[in-house]
């Protein structure tokens, strides 16, 4: 009998998988016995990290591939997905994980960032899913696609109209891939974090300042972040045999953020067992 979060014999495919939460993802499914293929962004220090992957999912055991990709450039998504397959192998699980974020007031937003954050949060995702879905049937695939969106695809942030505009576009994308995949036995769920420890999120803000402590009242799991691994192994459990069943549906990971209008525990006086004894004094 199949362990229930295995994926052995399996391949994944990560977008934006060399740092952050893709990075987490990959190592994820490697330990669980995934070979894996990410894509990366050529700038920066993205080619270094993505050789970290590498060497880190190598170290497991599995098979590893990186290949440098720009989202944005939609006409190439198809060719980039045919030359992953032809170099890794069949896919059985892609999860789009590549994201684009930045804070900026309604009004500062331009058409080019505007154009960007769709590209790389919404557009990328179908045409990668569009083509990965006709390698799966034509290999009869029962395939798992999984992308990565957020707590901002159901409630909004200031400062991120277009992140929120193209997340909310995400979520709904996966449900009309469910049902046209469903007959072929492949699956589309969503992965949607909280706030998360990763480097994307720091970028912006320091994780110690006023506005980040007043944040993690807001979430009733121990007022604080989501870690990576938080993330990468609900992901792995959306790529098992366990979740061979969840079709067209998300996954909020958030610590239970989105459900608390107002973070009222703070002002009350700290919860108490009412099977532990009370101590003199006090209030019954």
């Amino acid at each position: 009998m199949e362990q229930p979060f295995s994926l052995i014999g399996r391949t994944a495919l990560i977008t934006g998988g060399s740092r952050g939460i893709g990075r987490g993802i990959a190592l994820a499914m490697a330990q669980c016995g995934a070979d894996v293929a990410i894509t990366y962004h050529r700038a920066g220090d993205q080619a270094q990290n993505a050789h970290q992957v590498l060497q880190a999912v190598e170290a497991l055991g599995r098979r590893a591939f990186a290949f440098p990709a720009d989202l944005e450039q939609t006409q190439s998504l198809h060719p980039l997905v045919d030359d992953i397959w032809a170099a890794a192998g069949p896919i059985h699980i892609l999860v789009n994980n590549a994201g684009q974020a930045a804070l900026q007031h309604f009004n500062e937003i331009d058409l080019p960032a505007w154009r960007h954050t769709f590209a790389v949060n919404l557009t990328a995702p179908f045409f990668i899913a569009q083509r990965v879905a006709e390698h799966m049937i034509d290999h009869h695939i029962r395939g798992r696609i999984i992308s990565v969106s957020s707590k901002n695809g159901f409630v909004a942030s200031a400062g991120l109209c277009h992140c929120n505009s193209s997340k909310g576009g995400l979520e709904m994308l996966s449900r009309p891939l469910a049902i046209e995949l469903g007959p072929h036995g492949i699956t589309a769920n969503t992965l949607a974090p909280g706030d998360t420890k990763t480097q994307i999120t720091s970028d912006h803000q320091d994780f110690d300042t006023p506005s980040w402590q007043d944040l993690k009242f807001h979430v009733p799991l121990e007022n604080r972040l989501a870690e990576v691994d938080d993330v990468a192994y609900a992901a792995v459990f959306l790529a098992s045999s366990s979740a061979a069943y969840m079709n067209g549906q998300h996954l909020i990971l958030d610590g239970g953020m989105i459900i608390q209008q107002v973070p009222r525990l703070q002002f009350m006086p700290p919860y108490q067992s009412r099977l532990t004894p009370a101590a003199p004094g006090d209030s019954p």
